[in-house]
């Protein structure tokens, strides 16, 4: 089963590089040597310098806070063409393969995202990133968020359209459901979800049970009873039963 065409959206490997624009002035102070009027003029540059630096120190804090604007900005607008990419490739599982085959692409993927999440938690968390903080520029910090955003979301789309394969697989997988507990918690704190997918992560975390489900909540997509696929089983062989005597009517 060719399932590459599914996968790469998936994986997210397809990021667009982002062009970290840096904003800040260049200044050099001219100085000269010579007469005490020349040491007069050093002085004078010395504390314009000096003013200067405060200066550029508070520009640069402004332009601190326009870089991760711009980041945010250009992160939300790659996450939606990201976000359509997996609306395509969700579809065509449902639309292309049977439920065994459906079954086994699944399970390759969410093995995957777990490898995903587990990688981006532990750059997240050792890079001291926090929700909260402003959306990073940092790159590395910056692709660990988004990787961790774009899968996240799929996931919602996978658990929610497929409940039924995906809690047969999901139950086995120990380490992927620690992660993706606290990927939830992270990524709805950082606030860069918009109404849309924090809706989707309310609904996700109900279908996990991750949290208590509302008393109306219905997921269409759930059938009564969806089991793995088991190989079919042996027949047993009958063995013949050995004849002994045996007591007839006419002898009680």
């Amino acid at each position: 089963m060719d399932i590459s065409c599914i996968v790469v959206p998936f994986i997210a490997v397809v990021l667009l590089s982002t062009q970290v624009v840096v904003w800040g002035k260049e200044n050099t102070a001219k100085h000269s040597s010579g007469t005490g009027a020349d040491n007069s003029r050093k002085t004078e540059a010395g504390q314009s310098d000096t003013g200067t630096a405060d200066r550029e120190e508070k520009d640069g804090a402004g332009a601190g806070k326009k870089d991760s604007g711009k980041e945010l900005e250009m992160f939300q607008r790659i996450f939606l063409q990201k976000r359509s990419q997996q609306h395509s490739a969700i579809q065509d599982i449902f639309d292309k393969y049977n439920h065994e085959q459906q079954f086994k692409l699944i399970d390759l993927l969410l093995d995957k995202m777990q490898e995903i999440l587990t990688e981006s938690k532990q750059t997240l968390t050792g890079s001291g990133f926090q929700p909260g903080m402003p959306f990073p520029t940092h790159q590395a910090i910056k692709d660990s968020l988004s990787l961790l955003l774009e899968n996240l979301a799929f996931l919602g789309d996978i658990v929610l359209r497929l409940p039924d394969i995906t809690h047969s697989l999901y139950s086995k997988k120990k380490e992927l459901r620690e992660v993706v507990r606290w990927a939830v918690t992270y990524a709805e704190q950082t606030g860069f979800y918009d109404d849309t997918h924090k809706k989707l992560m309310n609904l996700m975390s109900q279908e996990l049970r991750l949290i208590k489900r509302d008393p109306d909540y219905v997921n269409p997509f759930k059938r009564e009873e969806v089991a793995e696929p088991t190989p079919p089983k042996k027949k047993k062989e009958k063995k013949p039963k050995k004849k002994g005597p045996r007591i007839s009517r006419g002898e009680l």
